[in-house]
């Protein structure tokens, strides 16, 4: 029963990661031509500071939150007086964010000061978002088809009414709207699962301390996420930014793709967590991490390998500068989901918050360190450089920090083929790129050639995930025999 429903959240997820996979393959190319570099430069320097106020709104309750209504979420009441207690800390601490914004907003610049108050409903959203509460149900369905009907909306109103760089106003507030009115969508079926709220139920002071544990790292994690746009935008320029934020942009939709798996699982592993399954942890832990590096080398490798025919069609000729950016980022789609598999599938459910939280802090001083010496000096590559640095150095923690309750050897047994796999696959796309014209057939042909390769190379040599497969097959084949007799 559980594996059938975490099969089935895993497709939810997945085709809502589709979804943001391909909505800005359609947005982007027209939204860089109708804006530029510096029109998404100031459009995502102006919300990086947003996004920073949401982060302390939350308190740190997006993935603290949803782990305790797993823990509570077979008892209707204990689930409803968590999900109020939880929720009241978030709404104080959301407020005062707001506030906070709100006055950051005003003292600033005449030129990007009605730029951040558009940005203002994103704050807001960190009141009202409860998604970690579906989250932790396991109702996946629920945040999916909301957020699909929303993102498809902002798309066709940004197709609508953003026409040329006069128009950058109306983009920012497209998105910061519908970040908002996701959020507000949960809140109309909420009392299907939790009673109204009781005075007497009230008691966030147990919650305090660990949602402030949780806050920690998710500071530090916008340190090396967001503030590395500030700190460009600051040292270098907007345009800068602009650059560097699309040098990014595929990589990590790319993480949609790999992450999804981590999310869903997370709250099944907290809820045997609590059932004291190690068994079963161990078991969903290795395939997804199996899983998760077979899928990031063949998308680190294959972006890698297509950035020099991708970029100019996609961005158009004049963000060439990015070719190189793009190619050395492709990394974050194997570095980052290897260590997410650890935190959301381990650290987090089993409530081992020292080894969640040192990781990422020493990362965001690696960060800041790194970005405060290299941007002044060689400007973007200095971004580049330090957000993989920085990623390489979280990662590595956490699985050195956490090794003594795993077998590690177990876990990454076999991985090393991937490896062999994904280098094989970029050295003869990246090549045959070179002998065919830069136009949309073209890209297609060489995208399809990754598929190919990679496809040919797990079908023709030994692999954990081919040998899993074959088992399965072997003993769904015995399993008929014995019905059949």
């Amino acid at each position: 029963m559980r594996s059938k429903r975490v099969v089935k959240n895993y497709l939810y997820n997945m085709g809502y990661e589709v979804l943001i996979l391909i909505l800005p393959i359609i947005t982007a190319p027209y939204i860089v031509r109708v804006l530029g570099a510096d029109g998404i430069g100031i459009s995502n320097y102006t919300s990086s500071f947003a996004i920073v106020f949401s982060v302390f709104g939350k308190f740190g309750i997006d993935r603290y939150g949803s782990k305790h209504i797993a823990y509570t979420r077979d008892n209707k009441g204990k689930r409803s007086k968590t999900f109020w207690n939880i929720w009241l800390l978030q709404f104080i601490s959301s407020l005062i964010s707001i506030v906070a914004y709100i006055i950051f907003s005003t003292i600033q610049g005449n030129s990007l000061k009605l730029l951040f108050i558009l940005q203002l409903p994103v704050v807001i959203s960190s009141l009202i978002d409860i998604s970690w509460f579906y989250i932790g149900l396991e109702n996946f369905k629920k945040i999916v088809v909301r957020n699909t009907v929303i993102k498809i909306i902002s798309v066709i109103l940004i197709f609508t009414l953003v026409k040329s760089y006069s128009d950058l106003n109306k983009y920012i507030l497209i998105n910061s709207l519908s970040a908002l009115l996701g959020c507000i969508t949960f809140w109309n079926s909420i009392f299907k699962y939790v009673n109204k709220l009781k005075v007497s139920n009230i008691n966030i002071k147990p919650y305090l301390r660990e949602s402030f544990i949780y806050l920690i790292p998710q500071i530090c994690i916008q340190v090396y996420t967001v503030v590395d746009q500030i700190i460009v935008g600051t040292l270098s320029s907007v345009t800068d930014v602009g650059y560097y934020s699309q040098s990014l942009k595929i990589p990590k939709m790319s993480l949609a793709f790999i992450t999804s798996l981590s999310m869903v699982l997370m709250p099944a592993i907290a809820n045997l967590y609590e059932k004291e399954d190690i068994k079963n942890i161990e078991k969903y832990l290795k395939s997804s991490l199996q899983i998760t590096i077979c899928i990031g080398i063949f998308g680190a490798s294959s972006m890698a390998a297509v950035a020099n025919k991708f970029v100019p069609i996609f961005f158009g000729e004049d963000f060439n500068i990015i070719i190189p950016y793009m190619m050395v980022n492709s990394l974050i789609a194997i570095i980052i989901p290897i260590g997410l598999v650890f935190t959301n599938q381990f650290t987090i459910p089993t409530s081992k918050n020292r080894e969640y939280v040192i990781p990422i802090v020493l990362a965001s001083i690696v960060s800041i360190i790194s970005n405060l010496i290299l941007i002044p000096i060689i400007g973007v590559k200095g971004a580049v450089i330090t957000i993989i640095l920085t990623e390489l150095t979280s990662t590595i923690l956490k699985i050195v920090l956490i090794r003594k309750y795993l077998n590690m050897k177990e876990l990454f047994k076999g991985t090393y083929t991937y490896l062999l796999f994904g280098s094989v696959n970029f050295i003869i796309v990246y090549l045959s790129s070179f002998i065919v014209r830069t136009n949309c057939i073209s890209l297609l042909f060489i995208c399809g050639l990754c598929f190919l390769v990679y496809g040919a190379l797990m079908l023709i040599f030994n692999n954990p995930i081919k040998a899993d497969l074959l088992n399965l097959i072997k003993s769904k084949r015995k399993d008929r025999k014995k019905i059949f007799y």
